[in-house]
């Protein structure tokens, strides 16, 4: 969140020669500079806290102009992008920083409108620029979204999925989910045929791809009719794939962790939860883990639902030492470490 803690002297200094190269230097030095405000923007609050007070927000706009060659303005777009958050870098959003000052700045200087256009850039780091920059532009920000939409970024976004370049992958699958998150928007993409492309990533060799299509993939599932097409995709074999993910030799908690999450969403659906219940002893496996609250919660979540039914319920309930683990959640964590109070009732819920 915004911090309002003042920046050093050396870093005033630093920050508004930055600024001034932008605006009042060669293309080429501009790029340089935003590079620069790149880097320093990623060490902490408080240089990020000095660029946006010394209006650097609004330089770097200015780079990202189709005057500017496809370079510049990739720098300038992870500059900006910089600034306002770090949610398309980060596979944790415990760890999420947003500057909502610096994305109302950007909206007014007519950020969204100039970086749509370079999605469509032939220069791949330019795309996943753009995309990054707008993810992050967009993150708990409701008039970015807004302004995609009138801008048509979901069309060239959908595009890009088809992209066979990684990074590509990486910036524009946050992006979808920062736009997605809000139902009209899910459904838009939906019809601009989101799903297909993204189901394919989720078998990507990439983890961390893996982990931002399944994060993609729960945002839009918030739409119950997307909910049973995930389900029921190549013939269940893309929910198996997903199931696959939870189990306890799966080691990649971001993988993990957006696997159960996603797997929580769908089992809101009634009809999905005769499917979902074959996946009910690794979910009770999360439970042991207990090194992600998130994850455990998602896990109990579902578990619940999946008990609504008394067969399935017994079956769960046969898991050996689930209650045992399920009262230790709501006591102790590994080390001593006391549930949060959020674990201990939900957990309360499944045993009783």
């Amino acid at each position: 969140m915004d911090d309002d803690h003042e920046a050093t002297g050396v870093i005033e200094e630093d920050v508004a020669r930055l600024v001034e190269a932008v605006y009042q230097e060669s293309a080429d030095k501009g790029e340089r500079a935003a590079a620069n405000i790149l880097a320093m923007a990623k060490k902490g609050m408080e240089e990020r806290r000095a660029f946006i007070d010394q209006n650097c927000v609004h330089a770097l706009c200015s780079l990202c102009t189709r005057e500017n060659e496809a370079r510049t303005q990739a720098k300038a777009a992870l500059a900006l992008g910089a600034l306002c958050s770090n949610y398309a870098t980060c596979l944790n959003d415990a760890d999420v920083y947003v500057h909502q000052e610096a994305q109302s700045e950007a909206l007014s200087h007519g950020a969204v409108a100039l970086l749509v256009p370079v999605l469509t850039s032939w220069q791949p780091d330019a795309q996943a620029a753009a995309a990054e920059a707008l993810a992050n532009l967009a993150f708990q920000n409701s008039d970015t979204r807004k302004q995609m939409q009138t801008c048509d970024a979901g069309k060239a976004m959908v595009n890009l999925l088809h992209s066979e370049n990684v990074d590509v992958h990486r910036a524009v699958l946050c992006a979808l989910r920062a736009y997605a998150i809000e139902g009209k928007y899910a459904a838009e993409l939906d019809q601009r045929g989101c799903l297909a492309p993204t189901f394919k990533l989720v078998l990507s060799d990439k983890q961390d791809v893996v982990a931002r299509a399944l994060r993609l993939l729960w945002a839009m599932s918030m739409a119950d009719s997307i909910k049973g097409r995930i389900v029921k995709e190549r013939d269940g074999k893309l929910l198996a794939t997903v199931l696959g993910f939870i189990k306890t030799s799966q080691h990649n908690h971001p993988i993990k962790a957006a696997a159960m999450a996603l797997v929580r969403t769908l089992a809101t659906a009634e009809e999905n939860r005769g499917e979902l219940h074959k996946g009910h002893p690794d979910m009770v496996g999360l439970l042991g883990t207990r090194d992600d609250e998130a994850t455990v919660l998602n896990a109990i979540g579902c578990l619940t639902l999946l008990c609504s039914e008394d067969k399935r319920k017994g079956e769960i309930r046969s898991v050996q030492e689930i209650v045992e683990t399920l009262n230790k959640l709501r006591s102790t964590q590994k080390g001593g470490k006391k549930s949060s109070q959020a674990v201990q009732d939900r957990a309360k819920t499944l045993v009783e």
